[in-house]
């Protein structure tokens, strides 16, 4: 017997899921009719506590699903069944709310295809922590895979049976870190379906006395966990924009990746933004520490590679985003800060080994990121440029539920900073 529940989910400005659940039976009314949600929820920060905004009990928004079918899973050892729906928020009158973040996402994919006669293609890699693992090593070692045999077991049975698709699941550098990667997708469903592997790795470990997490750093020694975005720009037809004869990087590609480099220092307001999510941005760990582009460069913020696309052409990743951050919202900001770099007709940018950075090689527009969440936010305020293709409630919204996050980060010390965001990703 199926779980008598449907989930409907959406992912919040903190990142998280939230949602509401009715009766399987009759749930398709939610298609016309929806669920009640209220603007103020906008405010909830990912350690649970609400900022103050004005006005908090005013306001009606519909929550309403975003496909016309809910995602089941199930489980039978470790007697799970469970029905999950994306959904999105809308106005009474049915236009997106300013906050939906996966409504955004779709007005950036807009904008890109009408103006510019292009599309993305893109692949998603979560790192998690499973904490409590023994072996120290780890890195891709069997001993690590054999630990975590039987949760990965049940994670990849649970991610077939909601069908979703995976590339691979298996250890990564830190003590208990794994990685799951996604295949190429419409950036919609490419976040849609990590969404949903986030929410449903999270109950397998729950039902298994696991505990996994997606925070971007467990502890002050240990390898952080990102977000890797791998990207290729398309045209209507599906044909590879890239590059030019599968090597050289085409005009619209390297103004694309001008205009997310030259906007990267406010952008990891959104793709990167708790407290925590910079330490990741200086060494030894293997993240971006600058907005510079690199030819197969783990340590720059956009990497060009040619592992793990399916195909010879060269395609893109960004480095700096991680799970505190929605994927909607990581995907829209990028398309909004590409679809800039297009606009400007922004030259391709030069490629500069990170080691060389570090080494003390100084070029214009090439600087450190941002080694704090209030340094990014105010790099963001500061950006007119990018603020322009966000609505204004939008960004009163996040910004208010961001400063909050660092209010009541002040009740946490050493270690216990870290826990609070293991418990919240």
């Amino acid at each position: 017997m199926s779980h008598p529940l449907v989930m409907l989910l959406i992912s919040d400005l903190s990142g998280r899921m939230r949602g509401k659940s009715v009766p399987v039976r009759g749930s398709e009314k939610l298609l016309d009719e929806g669920l009640g949600w209220i603007p103020a929820n906008a405010a909830l920060t990912c350690f649970g506590p609400m900022a103050k905004v004005e006005n908090d009990a005013l306001g009606e928004l519909r929550l309403i699903p975003a496909e016309n079918e809910p995602v089941s899973f199930i489980h039978e050892k470790l007697e799970i069944e469970q029905n999950w729906w994306i959904g999105k928020i809308v106005r009474m009158d049915g236009f997106p709310w300013e906050c939906c973040l996966r409504s955004q996402l779709e007005s950036a994919l807009s904008l890109l295809q009408d103006r510019f006669q292009l599309q993305l293609e893109v692949g998603l890699e979560q790192e998690f922590y499973l904490t409590g693992r023994k072996d120290q090593l780890n890195t891709n070692s069997l001993e690590a895979f054999c630990e975590a045999s039987d949760f990965l077991k049940a994670y990849a049975e649970c991610l077939d049976s909601a069908g979703i698709e995976f590339k691979s699941l298996h250890p990564e550098n830190g003590p208990g870190q794994y990685e799951l990667s996604l295949p190429k997708l419409d950036p919609l469903k490419a976040a849609d379906q990590l969404q949903l592997a986030k929410g449903i790795g999270r109950h397998c470990a729950a039902r298994m006395n696991e505990h996994l997490t997606f925070s971007p750093i467990v502890s002050s020694v240990t390898i952080g966990s990102g977000l890797h975005v791998h990207f290729s720009l398309q045209d209507l037809e599906g044909r590879e924009r890239n590059s030019i004869d599968g090597a050289r990087i085409s005009v619209p590609a390297g103004a694309f990746l001008a205009g997310i480099l030259g906007n990267l220092p406010s952008l990891t307001a959104f793709n990167s933004p708790s407290l925590i999510s910079a330490e990741r941005y200086s060494p030894p760990r293997w993240t971006a520490y600058f907005n510079n582009l690199g030819m197969m460069d783990r340590r720059a913020a956009i990497r060009i590679t040619r592992l793990g696309s399916g195909s010879p052409n060269i395609h893109f990743e960004l480095r700096t985003a991680d799970a505190c951050a929605s994927p909607y919202l990581v995907l829209s900001s990028m398309v909004y800060a590409g679809i800039e770099g297009l606009s400007r007709q922004m030259p391709c940018p030069p490629m500069h080994s990170t080691d060389d950075l570090l080494s003390g090689l100084t070029v214009p527009g090439v600087e450190r990121l941002p080694d704090s969440l209030e340094k990014s936010l105010s790099n963001l305020m500061e950006n007119e440029t990018l603020l322009a293709y966000f609505p204004d409630e939008f960004i009163d919204a996040y910004l208010t539920n961001k400063r909050h996050e660092i209010t009541l980060s002040k009740d946490f010390k050493g270690q216990a900073l870290y826990d609070a965001y293991m418990k919240c990703y």
